[in-house]
Order: C-alpha cells, then sequence, then structure tokens
C-alpha cells in the first residue's frame, strides 16, 4: 500500500492512498493530486506503478519536473528520491514497509 502525503513544512494537510495503476499530480482539479503551486502545469506529471516500485513521467510541463535536482522526462523512483515541482517537494521513501511519499510545500 502506498500513500502520498502533502506537507507544508513539518504539518501533514493532506494524504492519499494510492490505488491506481497511473496516479496524476498536477494544479488542476481532475488531478489525484491537486497541487497548488503556481508552477505547477493544470496535468504536471504522473506515477505508474511498477510492481513495489513508481515510475515518474513529466507530462511536457512547462516548468519541468526535478527528481534530487536534476529535470527528468522520466525516472524510476528510488528510496529517499526527491521530486521537486515548482516550490513543491516530494520525499519519496516509496519500498520501504509503509510504502509513503511525502510532499513539502514552502511559502516563501
Amino acid at each position: 500500500m502506498a500513500f502520498l502525503i502533502l506537507k507544508n513544512g513539518e504539518e501533514e494537510i493532506h494524504s492519499l492512498h494510492i490505488a491506481e495503476e497511473v496516479t496524476t499530480v498536477g494544479r488542476g482539479e481532475e488531478n489525484h493530486l491537486q497541487i497548488h503551486d503556481i508552477k505547477s502545469s493544470r496535468n504536471h506529471c504522473h506515477l505508474e506503478r511498477h510492481h513495489q516500485k513508481y515510475k515518474l513521467v513529466d507530462l511536457e510541463s512547462q516548468n519541468g519536473t526535478r527528481v534530487n535536482g536534476l529535470r527528468v522526462n522520466k525516472k524510476m523512483l528510488d528510496d529517499g528520491d526527491e521530486i521537486q515541482i515548482g516550490k513543491t517537494i516530494v520525499a519519496t521513501p516509496i519500498t520501504t514497509y509503509y510504502k509513503h511519499i511525502t510532499m513539502k510545500t514552502y511559502n516563501n
């Protein structure tokens, strides 16, 4: 079982159980996880489940998606990877026993 956990600093704002084979992320209301970040595209990226791991796919977003500081189009995620969408940071310890993805937003 995997979760997306949206945080503002250390405060948990929202969590979402990942039940789909593909989980969408972006500013648009139609996404599984909506990010309120001006640098996020309406349909920014998605996470594809591959057995016990997840692959991040950027959906040709205007501002791009970064993993561990590097801009990527596609990347199989590893434990501890950080995904950045605008000012939103996602830490991804996704193959641990509890399997969760933590998103942090910084209001600066």
